[in-house]
């Protein structure tokens, strides 16, 4: 069967042989496909306020509400499935494939056995390309222009000289763990003065950061720019790129030991510049086909930098990315066929046909929206939390709470969604790691940057609200008020 559109998608889903289930943290990062399949089943971990809305469409069991105890920071896709409720679940049902996040060793073990396929790349082949060292060389292999690097050892990195150091990048330069896997800004270092580099080397000097042994590091040239990042998909027949978006970093500020490029939220615009879109694209697709050449398939990130003038891939995320569901929410607006279930398609429907220019031409065309997340600082910040799952209307002082939302698109123009608060609020439920814990996310319909990159200042109003009125910071400032929001620095992650 070919697929051309939204019609010729929802006829495909209807036919797929097996029942697909997610599994996530939320409820909410796995919802897309309920839109498609009837019955959906989602198993996740928290025990979220938005899940009466999202059980309106969804089949949902949440081991926060029926298992005490539970901690949620670090976990993964494995601690859900090693449950004992989802492991009878599976076996009680005709369940072939799981979508999740990504795929890991101990759970490609744990379904060895049951006949069922993970909507993922096997962990061999994500641990080796997800690899910063892995993608830099790549890049060459590839012949894509790239920022100057050097990969050296902590010994090195101790010893060197400063001077040398800065000489080396002509000026201040990014430091990133090579061992740290995980993103979001650990691991990242901003060395600007020779005092940086001196708070830098301190850290590095213990030998550990994040329950991580570092030894190797990954050294840029510090570059003030537009971050961006861009999704691809390697289906059996060619690669297809997504949208452009703007990535928000920093918002809520660094982490109490410096680490930068913190990821908070994406701004969708469909007013791109063709020239930069074209430009995106080309990279996206030059790095999907390296990528199906040695047996990648489905979805995967870039990290970007625009300096104004030339854009620079960062980094590799190959796996599902921040930017979903959110991303496909705003697709589905808009009839365009989404990326995320084209890369269900190439798991579990590889012949599909894909009319690639079509399908192309409307994911290019770019949607309208954004995505803001809320953090907790657990060494600034006090817990007093008022936020509800539903619509909300900012009426330029305080958020008016409308009621739980019918759709997860806001419709009115300062109108939002909030999604993903913690039924109980405290830092073993919360989601992450490090100093900052997730607490929600914030859906707009429309994108929340101006033309200069900064945030819009009523939604800069309602970020210091929010700050105030649910976690006790002081409501007055926001980190990013003296700054680009959408300013990066290097290997953000």
């Amino acid at each position: 069967m070919q697929l051309r559109d939204l019609e010729d998608l929802r006829k495909i889903f209807k036919r797929i042989s097996g029942k697909i289930a997610g599994i996530g943290i939320t409820a909410f990062s796995r919802i897309s496909l309920a839109f498609f399949m009837e019955n959906f089943k989602i198993f996740c971990l928290k025990n979220t306020l938005d899940l009466p809305i999202l059980r309106k469409i969804a089949h949902i069991t949440c081991l926060g509400e029926l298992e005490e105890g539970l901690n949620y920071l670090e976990a993964t896709s494995t601690d859900i499935l090693s449950s004992e409720t989802v492991q009878r679940e599976l076996l009680d049902s005709d369940i072939k494939h799981l979508y999740v996040y990504q795929s890991y060793h101990n759970m490609e073990m744990l379904l060895k056995d049951r006949c069922i396929s993970t909507i993922a790349n096997e962990a061999n082949l994500r641990e080796k390309v997800s690899s910063k060292e892995f993608f830099v060389k790549f890049l060459e292999d590839l012949a894509i222009r790239q920022l100057r690097y050097e990969i050296i050892t902590s010994k090195e990195l101790l010893d060197t000289k400063a001077g040398t150091l800065f000489n080396m990048f002509k000026g201040p330069f990014v430091v990133q763990s090579l061992q740290i896997k995980k993103g979001g800004g650990r691991g990242v270092f901003i060395v600007e003065t020779e005092g940086d580099l001196s708070h830098v080397r301190e850290i590095i000097s213990e030998g550990m950061l994040h329950n991580v042994r570092l030894k190797d590091f990954l050294l840029r040239p510090y570059v003030k720019g537009t971050s961006m990042s861009m999704l691809g998909c390697v289906t059996r027949v060619g690669v297809l790129a997504g949208p452009l978006q703007y990535q928000l970093i920093d918002l809520h500020g660094p982490t109490s030991i410096g680490e930068r490029g913190i990821f908070c939220g994406h701004s969708w615009s469909d007013d791109m510049e063709s020239s930069l879109l074209e430009e995106a694209s080309r990279l996206i697709k030059k790095v999907g086909n390296g990528l199906k050449d040695i047996g990648y398939r489905g979805i995967y990130g870039i990290d970007l930098i625009w300096d104004g003038k030339e854009l620079f891939p960062l980094e590799l995320n190959p796996r599902l990315t921040g930017a979903l569901p959110a991303l496909t929410l705003l697709q589905l607006e808009k009839n365009v066929v989404p990326l995320e279930l084209i890369h269900v398609l190439a798991f579990v429907e590889p012949s599909i046909r894909y009319d690639l220019s079509s399908l192309e031409d409307s994911l290019m065309a770019g949607v309208k929206g954004a995505q803001i997340l809320i953090f907790y600082h657990k060494h600034h910040q006090t817990l007093s939390p008022k936020l509800k799952a539903g619509r909300y209307v900012w009426n330029g002082q305080r958020a008016i709470f409308l009621g739980p939302s019918s759709g997860l698109i806001p419709k009115g123009e300062r109108e939002f969604i909030v999604v993903e608060v913690p039924r109980v609020l405290n830092e073993r439920v919360l989601e992450g790691g490090g100093d900052f814990l997730r607490m929600a996310r914030i859906l707009f319909k429309n994108p929340v940057l101006d033309d200069n990159g900064d945030l819009l200042d009523w939604v800069r109003d309602l970020l210091k609200w929010e700050k105030g009125e649910n976690l006790g910071g002081d409501k007055r400032t926001l980190s990013s008020d003296n700054h680009n929001t959408s300013c990066l620095q290097q290997g953000s992650g």
